[in-house]
């Protein structure tokens, strides 16, 4: 299964310390710029105070008045702001003599209007590349401000006005209305009155007529007859004649009307002369000016904080960048999360400690790289004989590719474990490319070997070679031979397999060299030889490449011992460490 190494993947930190180097010449250099521009483009800033007070607040006759003192401040701020303040600055400046010409976009772009929390004190500030433009024109802001914000204050009250002064006239218009109609009312209550009268007396003269007996002349019956009908002709034409007057019960009506009218009127007249007094206040939104004297030169600290903060957050999203085109190892604890084992121990690059020999163990006991064989030794010792684990004797020492030093660990392990007194045997199995038989034997590296044996000419003790610098124990090496084969059948036989086991039942260990795993297609089958598998990995090796070696291995079979980091930094704990050398020197 594909082990998915997400420890791996460079983080934002990890990578600007992996190159601090190329970070700190970034923020260096966006700092150094950041200050050039702040130099270059210095302005010097003025401000003018003033204090701001809601004429709500002070006028007289204004009730019901919900008052928030924070959003009036904040409404004066952006009136301060506005357009109209800057355009009236910009007027005002072109009056000066000389004139002050600038923009009003300029004047917008570059006015700061702030306030004082809890407080009414506003400021506006005004920058400019020259200190004394910069004073007068926050004075001039401050002043257009001052007459911009007492003219709307004016206008809204005076459009107030004219509207009560709209209601007033119309309410006039209907009480003289209702007048005229009382009036022609009045007038003409008698006449009603008189007529009222007489039809009254009439409707009883109508009522209280009494005709002549039945008995009585004709003539007499006829004349009253028509004296009754007179009597009703004249009921009707005095209730004619009242119909032409106007409903009685109007009169109080509209009386109540005409007082209702007044009252509204008194009320009305009373709210504009109270207006016409709180309009005198309604002037004093700023009750007090401190205008700017000075002007202060811009600070280059907040560009060349910028400059820093952003040179390092660019410095770093350029290392992660880097980071992640080269995904190497960079530490001896990465590779542990792509193997799936422990760290055996990590050599360090031998040119650190200007070593010019591949045997640091015998040419340089008191090197630390030679420390860090003995490390490597120990560590296998103690895998060999440790609690619970099953008991082992070889171990091929495998790496992915070429140039990871494998050869040279192979050896310089060997060396280390023979002077702890162990009797280590050396097994070249790199056919191909039989280095180590060339580090250790290199005037006979044609000699007879491992091909030679298992062709029958030869014993396994024709074949083994001493290798001298080992006191304490031994080292002996087994070399490919010289007789011809064809490499996998050779390593993939009973005969080698066997061949294996009798070295491994003379020696204490068997190390074994076996070629770059990924490079040949017979390597596992020279991994599968032995029982444990030691990986060599190079600082700053491809970890694409550790992977796929990690999935081969797992393909294999063999158990992985560890991994030795090869190549890796000199840290400064690993100087001095030649302690557990010194007791050998001094047995020597």
């Amino acid at each position: 299964m594909e082990t998915v190494n997400l420890n791996l993947e460079p983080t934002l930190l990890g990578a600007a310390w992996r190159y601090k180097w190329l970070v700190l010449a970034i923020t260096v250099a966006l700092t150094t710029l950041a200050w050039w521009y702040s130099d270059s483009t210095q302005t010097w800033t003025a401000t003018s105070t003033l204090a701001v007070q809601d004429p709500r607040s002070s006028i007289v006759f204004e009730v019901n008045n919900q008052l928030n003192p924070e959003r009036y401040v904040a409404d004066q701020i952006e009136i301060a702001k506005s357009r109209a303040v800057a355009d009236r600055a910009r007027q005002q400046l072109a009056a000066y003599d000389p004139p002050v010409v600038i923009a009003t976009e300029d004047l917008i772009s570059n006015v700061t209007v702030g306030a004082a929390q809890a407080t009414d004190l506003m400021t506006v500030s005004y920058a400019d590349p020259n200190a004394n433009t910069s004073i007068i024109v926050a004075n001039e802001l401050a002043r257009a401000y001052r007459a911009v914000s007492s003219e709307g204050a004016q206008s809204t009250f005076e459009d107030a006005l004219a509207q009560l002064d709209a209601s007033i006239a119309e309410r006039n218009g209907e009480l003289d209305q209702v007048s005229s109609l009382l009036k022609e009312l009045q007038q003409k209550e008698p006449d009603r009155v008189a007529l009222e009268n007489d039809l009254q007396t009439a409707i009883e003269a109508v009522l209280n007529f009494e005709l002549p007996p039945a008995t009585a002349d004709q003539a007499v019956i006829d004349a009253a007859t028509a004296q009754r009908d007179g009597l009703r002709a004249r009921v009707d034409i005095l209730q004619i004649a009242i119909g032409t007057f106007q409903d009685p019960d109007q009169l109080p009506v509209l009386q109540a009307e005409q007082a209702d009218i007044r009252d509204r009127l008194n009320a009305l007249q009373l709210r504009r002369d109270q207006l016409e007094v709180d309009a005198e206040l309604a002037g004093n939104i700023v009750v007090f000016t401190s205008p700017a004297a000075s002007a202060d030169p811009s600070s280059p600290m907040l560009m060349i904080v910028l400059g820093l903060f952003g040179g390092a957050i660019l410095g770093a999203i350029i290392a992660q960048s880097l980071a992640r085109r080269q995904h190497r190892f960079h530490s001896r604890s990465e590779p542990e999360s792509v193997l799936q084992s422990g760290l055996i121990a990590d050599v360090p690059v031998f040119g650190d400690e200007r070593l010019s020999t591949l045997l640091p163990t015998t040419e340089a006991p008191q090197s630390a790289a030679a420390e860090a064989f003995r490390f490597v030794a120990t560590g296998i010792e103690l895998r060999q004989h440790g609690a619970g684990s099953d008991p082992f004797k070889s171990v091929v020492v495998a790496s992915a590719t070429l140039a990871d030093g494998k050869t040279t660990v192979t050896a310089n392990t060997a060396f280390a474990a023979a002077r702890g007194g162990r009797r280590v045997a050396l097994v070249d199995a790199d056919f191909v490319n039989p280095a180590l038989t060339r580090l250790l034997a290199p005037e006979d590296t044609d000699g007879p070997g491992l091909t030679d044996v298992i062709a029958g000419e030869v014993s396994l003790d024709d074949v083994s070679e001493e290798i001298s610098g080992a006191p304490g124990g031994s080292i002996t090496l087994f070399k490919r031979g010289t007789h011809g084969t064809r490499i996998p059948e050779f390593f993939a036989s009973t005969q080698a397999a066997n061949l294996i086991h009798e070295i491994e039942d003379r020696f204490d260990l068997v190390l074994i060299d076996a070629p770059p795993v990924l490079r040949l297609a017979h390597s596992g089958t020279i991994v599968r030889l032995a029982d444990r598998v030691m990986i060599v990995v190079a600082h700053r090796s491809d970890i694409s490449v550790a992977e796929e070696l990690q999935r081969y291995l797992s393909v294999v079979g063999v158990p992985v011992l560890g991994y030795v980091y090869n190549f890796a930094p000199l840290r400064r704990e690993m100087l001095g460490r030649s302690g557990s050398n010194s007791r050998d020197d001094t047995a020597e």
